[in-house]
Parts: structure tokens; C-alpha cells; sequence
């Protein structure tokens, strides 16, 4: 995920396909988005820049993010949200053998997607400030969860989870 917002943020652009990987892009179904084909016009004040910094700041300050990273937020979300919703758990290809909260914690693969839903939110949090940037990173994710099955009505429950972990973490 990083390489990919690093090659957006270098490029100006986003490649968007239909395939479900990117060694097998779908020529057919695939464009190519330039910064100025994105709609700008949801932007955030500085304010708020400054309000969504200064709390992910915090998020790193706890001990811990100084002792197991993002992973560890991002692995606890995921949890979460397979045990509170487990209809939820086949979008996820590898929480199919996934049972107890243990097995859960212990997924090398559950690991690495919570990691990446941070990383994905901390690209996101530095860009801010970047319209076009943080546009072209946004429809990349978004039209790479549409290619794994994500449907809106995901999404309320992903943001649920995502607001009860910062509560938890900040109150």
C-alpha cells in the first residue's frame, strides 16, 4: 500500500481496473485517472487539517503504537469487527479458518490487512493538506475494495469499529 500511494503521490495519477490483482490488470475495464479528473469539492479547512493531525499525533504518543506500530490498532479493529459482525468475514478471503479471537490475533494475514487499513489512514491523514493527492489515494482504495466485494453497506460498521478504537484509545 505504501509503494502504491508512493507512485500516486510521484505519478499524479491512479490506475483503476476491475482486476482483482494488479499483475493481472483488466485492459478492458482499466483507466487512468489524472489529479485534475478528481472532484475536489468536499475539501477540509486547515482547521481541520490541523484537528485530524494533531489527534493521529496522539494515537502515536500511546505505548502501544511505541511498542507494536499501527499493526496492532489495525489488527484489533479487524477482530473486532469478525467477531461483533461475522457475516462480515468471507469479504476477507483469509478469515475463513478464523474462529476464536486467538487464531484471529495469531493470522499473519489479518495482521498485515489491519496494518494496511493504518497505513492507508495515515497516508491519508498526510495528505490532507494535498486535495489532488489524497483525491487519487481515495479512489485508488476505493475501486480496490470494489474489485475485492466491499459493498456500502460495509462501511458503516468499518466506521463504527474505527471511531470505537479511537475512544478506546484516546478516553
Amino acid at each position: 500500500l505504501k509503494d502504491r500511494a508512493d507512485s500516486v503521490v510521484q505519478n499524479g495519477t491512479a490506475n483503476i481496473s476491475n482486476s482483482k490483482r494488479e499483475s493481472e490488470p483488466s485492459k478492458k475495464n482499466s483507466i487512468k485517472l489524472n489529479v485534475k479528473d478528481a472532484d475536489n469539492s468536499h475539501s477540509i479547512n486547515e482547521n481541520d487539517v490541523k484537528l485530524v493531525r494533531a489527534s493521529w499525533r496522539e494515537l502515536t504518543k500511546t505505548e502501544d503504537y511505541k511498542k507494536f506500530g499501527l499493526k496492532h490498532y489495525g489488527t484489533n479493529m479487524m477482530i473486532k469487527i469478525f467477531l461483533n459482525y461475522p457475516d462480515m468475514k468471507p469479504i476477507w478471503k483469509f478469515s475463513a479458518n478464523l474462529h476464536t479471537e486467538e487464531e484471529m490475533r495469531l493470522s499473519p494475514q489479518l495482521r498485515s490487512h489491519g496494518n494496511n487499513v493504518f497505513e492507508a489512514i495515515n497516508a491519508a491523514v498526510n495528505s490532507l493538506d494535498k486535495p489532488d493527492q489524497l483525491s487519487l489515494l481515495l479512489i485508488d482504495l476505493g475501486t480496490r475494495h470494489i474489485d475485492y466485494g466491499a459493498k456500502t453497506m460495509h462501511f458503516p460498521v468499518r466506521t463504527r469499529h474505527l471511531s470505537l478504537l479511537f475512544f478506546q484509545i484516546y478516553y
